[in-house]
């Protein structure tokens, strides 16, 4: 564990450059300066990173650090408990597994609701269609998401249903002229018009590959600090429907089968994706952040790469679209080119500035790895040794 959290550790100890993305989210958040010193150094982070190293992970369940969580819970009204924390399991699950060509696709698993969403859109509208046909998919997919997800330990959630041909043949066929309204898909819920999640897409000469998605939820979590050890803690009780019928952050509106209850895990967006080739090594990595915004912009990536033949970096720079069925609009960016045609099909289109994704990808090709880092949110790939 020290030399995986060694990295970090430097980086906290001796700081970084403030990139555009950091910088933008300090000046909305400005409460949130306080986490940084000169040359925006992080001490206390690092101090608590070498405590996690040191102590295979205890630090954060029953340790002073987890101390420091609790009393930062505590002061601001909290019920967090050191039995709480103490008690914590990280329970493992099998990936989804679906096919695409003679390539498997590994993906996440309910609780999330993004490997669902991402073998729906796989099997329904993969190549040879229209952008109206895709995003009509990706609104069943998400008024699936509404009505279907959550923890499979508390709820029913039928994965073979969902992800049956005959499901996805009826999305297939559920494209007509002109869009539906929102009750075509799911019964429907008045939503508003509405982020701290980060991906990593790893792969090695050995074979192995890795996508790691994680979060805090919003922007800098709950925008509670944990003192000693500088972490922010999350507000990830957001993902649940906490209020029954109503949107969280995001505009998504949750079903009852994600209402909050004891030891449980909410409904996730998050989408980490492995894809394996007919040789049987994985060919390429890949996930976002963005909350659900993560769902259409990695299959999009995946779509660039696996359909279209793109590079990696052309891949995560294409211009992208969302839709997440609630609310009943289909946002664009602004260099996206099919915005008259969704509006000829009677789509509400909205052209937003601000990226709502980023995607990190790599790819093994037979001179090589291809990887990207989403400029979105700056970054680029990082080599061990160079290119392989």
């Amino acid at each position: 564990l020290a030399t995986i959290a060694a990295p970090a550790i430097r980086l906290a100890d001796e700081g970084f450059p403030l990139g555009r993305h950091l910088a933008d989210s300090l000046a909305a958040a400005p409460d949130m300066n306080i986490l940084f010193q000169a040359e925006n150094r992080r001490p206390a982070l690092a101090e608590a990173l070498r405590a996690w190293a040191a102590t295979d992970g205890e630090a954060f369940r029953t340790g002073w650090v987890a101390q420091d969580f609790v009393d930062a819970a505590q002061r601001t009204n909290g019920s967090l408990s050191m039995a709480d924390l103490a008690a914590y399991a990280v329970k493992t699950r099998a990936p989804l597994r679906g096919s695409f060509g003679e390539r498997t696709v590994l993906t996440m698993p309910p609780p999330s609701s993004g490997g669902i969403a991402l073998l729906q859109l796989l099997g329904a509208v993969s190549g040879g269609t229209t952008i109206h046909c895709e995003v009509e998919a990706a609104k069943h997919a998400m008024a699936d998401r509404s009505a279907y997800g959550g923890d499979p330990d508390f709820a029913r959630v039928d994965v073979p249903a969902l992800l049956a041909p005959l499901r996805l043949e009826s999305m297939q066929r559920d494209c007509g002229e002109t869009t539906f309204s929102p009750e075509h898909y799911a019964n429907p819920v008045a939503a508003p018009d509405d982020h701290g999640t980060l991906h990593i897409s790893v792969m090695d000469a050995e074979g192995w590959a890795v996508a790691l998605t994680t979060t805090v939820n919003t922007a800098f979590g709950s925008h509670v600090i944990a003192t000693r050890s500088g972490i922010v803690l999350n507000n990830e009780m957001d993902d649940f429907a906490t209020r029954r019928g109503q949107p969280n952050a995001f505009g998504l509106v949750q079903g009852e089968s994600n209402v909050v209850q004891p030891g449980k895990r909410p409904l996730s967006s998050m989408t980490p994706t492995v894809v394996v080739g007919a040789d049987g090594r994985p060919e390429l990595a890949v996930g976002g952040s963005g909350g659900p915004f993560i769902i259409t912009a990695t299959w999009q990536v995946l779509q660039n790469v696996l359909v279209k033949g793109m590079t990696a970096q052309a891949a995560v720079e294409a211009p992208r679209w969302h839709h997440q069925w609630m609310p009943n609009a289909a946002l664009v960016e602004a260099a996206f080119g099919g915005a008259d045609e969704l509006r000829g099909h009677g789509h509400d289109v909205r052209v937003v500035e601000k990226p709502f994704s980023a995607v990190q990808v790599v790819v093994r090709t037979p001179s090589g790895f291809d990887a990207a880092s989403d400029p979105r949110k700056g970054g680029k790939p990082a080599w061990e040794r160079g290119p392989q």
